[in-house]
């Protein structure tokens, strides 16, 4: 009888330690599960983004410090989250930051890998690395459709180039004395570049077309929008019909304030937020977000068209990243738990 027992506790294990998914929880009709992902030793997760809708992209990090200089030595895998599989498709060295890290596929094909500082080509069949593309003296590039073209902040404002020659330069936006920050720029799906510039007075939302090299200012906010608010950061929606611009970071006395504006410079929306909040990603009318407690993080869906708040998962120590996959069905984090450490994450809606 005690064998069986073992026996059948010792294939309870095997099966869980085979399947895809544990820890499951549910918050409001979203069900959440720990995806099993093993990290490699020393390494912890940094970022994470879809392929498809089985498939992520998932990038590990191992900070070191050599003769006093910082090392950001990265792996990238894609991982099927259907049947638990991963492969290893880079691994080297290249500074992430999980709010610009992202992913992309230009005109010819290829699957562009961007983080702060470097670009890596990828060939769509069979994910293998094609070329890599290191920048000293930009940061955040946004690759444009064609893979031959980036636009980048620096401080002196922003700036368009070739990828294989930043050094001569169109300059779309130079930063004004006036300026307290201008917000880094993204690029829909039609090469137009969005961003804000930030004065004491007001703040400008434009558009910069990279293919007649002209700027369009789409909205103006004036003081009583943006006082105090020296932060911000402009999304295009998935459709590239609209815009949602994030300005400030809120005390006890200043709201986080969230637009959504058309191409025309209609103001479709306004909320918000009195709660420290980080926008994470968008889909179609959704906007998801990290609510930023006093000691621990939580996702909320924001529907756009009702104003619905909605809690999405339990609490975590911090959620570092989060996207929605590509129908927007699933939405993958970052989490920490208390004891527990990090951990990958997937969130559903209950059918």
């Amino acid at each position: 009888m005690k064998k069986i027992i073992l026996i059948i506790t010792f294939l309870t294990v095997l099966m869980c330690s085979c399947s895809t998914y544990t820890s499951i929880s549910n918050q409001n009709g979203f069900t959440t599960s720990e995806l099993n992902f093993k990290l490699d030793s020393g390494y912890s997760f940094e970022f994470i983004d879809w392929l498809d809708e089985s498939n992520l992209f998932i990038v590990l990090e191992n900070m070191t410090v050599e003769n006093d200089e910082t090392k950001e030595k990265k792996k990238i895998y894609i991982h099927n989250i259907a049947d638990n599989t991963r492969k290893l498709i880079y691994e080297g060295e290249f500074y992430g930051d999980y709010t610009t890290d992202d992913i992309k596929i230009v005109d010819n094909g290829e699957l562009v890998f961007k983080s702060s500082d470097t670009l890596l080509f990828f060939d769509l069949e069979n994910l293998k690395l094609q070329n890599e593309v290191k920048f000293n003296d930009i940061y955040a590039p946004e690759l444009l459709s064609d893979g031959k073209r980036i636009v980048y902040k620096y401080p002196e404002g922003i700036f368009l180039s070739q990828v294989n020659d930043p050094n001569k330069a169109i300059t779309i936006e130079e930063k004004k004395q006036n300026h307290l920050e201008i917000f880094e720029p993204k690029v829909s799906l039609e090469d137009k570049i969005l961003y804000t510039t930030i004065s004491a007075n007001n703040a400008e939302v434009n558009i910069f077309d990279a293919d007649t090299n002209e700027t369009k200012i789409i909205k103006m906010f004036k003081e009583e929008t943006t006082v105090a608010r020296e932060y911000g950061i402009n999304y295009w929606f998935p459709n590239n019909k609209r815009i949602l611009v994030h300005f400030g970071i809120p005390s006890e006395t200043l709201s986080s304030i969230v637009s959504i504006v058309n191409l025309e410079g209609d103001v479709s929306k306004e909320i918000k937020f009195v709660n420290y909040i980080t926008i994470l990603d968008l889909m179609n009318n959704n906007i998801l977000l990290s609510d930023n407690g006093a000691n621990n993080k939580v996702l909320k869906l924001y529907t756009i068209d009702n104003g619905k708040e909605t809690q999405i998962t339990p609490p975590y120590l911090d959620i570092t990243c989060s996207k929605f996959s590509k129908n927007g069905d699933s939405i993958a984090f970052i989490g920490i738990q208390e004891n527990l450490g990090q951990g990958l994450y997937i969130t559903k809606q209950d059918k």
